[in-house]
């Protein structure tokens, strides 16, 4: 709808990678603008903004079943879990310090961020990575899998990823052109 979505005065939108609705309705438009996270009601209008001067590059959102926010920054190579009111819960990575490319560990430009049905973290490691690390809810590690190429279990760019109602762990493995699938534990079921 044109029009929708005011912003104040020299705001912009740019490349808003990620939107998400919590319990309350606000929308949460994560972007790579100057705000990062901009709120805003059902009819556009804007509640507030946060996280300026902390995001590398957005890439990611995805809103938990208790409202937390988790986002993805592949320009600081982290995971982070937030209140939506912007409050900082949990950093997984440190900031500005990428593991090795392609060695496998946390994090190299992590993509997307999705959660398991008993609070756990998965986390694609897609763009400096081929993995899919595994958190406990306060973020300790508790496995990784995949390894760059295009047999199963294997990624190129491995990008997104979500876990269905029966947990299943399903990867948006992009330049491989495919969805693979996993039990929790990262064991391949089928693609």
């Amino acid at each position: 709808m044109p029009g929708w979505g005011k912003l104040p005065d020299g705001w912009e939108w740019n490349a808003v990678v990620g939107v998400g609705v919590d319990s309350q309705d606000r929308i949460f438009a994560y972007n790579r603008s100057d705000h990062p996270m901009i709120v805003l009601d059902q009819d556009g209008n804007m509640l507030r903004s946060w996280g300026e001067d902390v995001f590398g590059t957005a890439h990611h959102l995805f809103i938990g079943p208790d409202d937390s926010i988790y986002t993805t920054d592949v320009g600081d190579h982290t995971v982070r879990k937030w209140t939506g009111d912007g409050e900082l819960l949990l950093t997984l990575g440190t900031p500005n310090e990428p593991a090795q490319e392609f060695s496998g560990e946390p994090f190299n430009r992590p993509t997307d961020v999705a959660l398991g049905h008993d609070g756990s973290i998965y986390v694609r490691d897609g763009y400096g990575n081929a993995r899919v690390h595994h958190f406990t809810p306060n973020g300790t590690h508790i496995n990784s899998w995949g390894e760059p190429g295009s047999g199963p279990g294997q990624f190129r760019i491995p990008h997104s990823v979500c876990v269905d109602a029966a947990g299943l762990v399903y990867v948006a493995d992009m330049e491989n052109s495919r969805i693979q699938v996993f039990l929790p534990d990262g064991q391949y079921v089928r693609e």
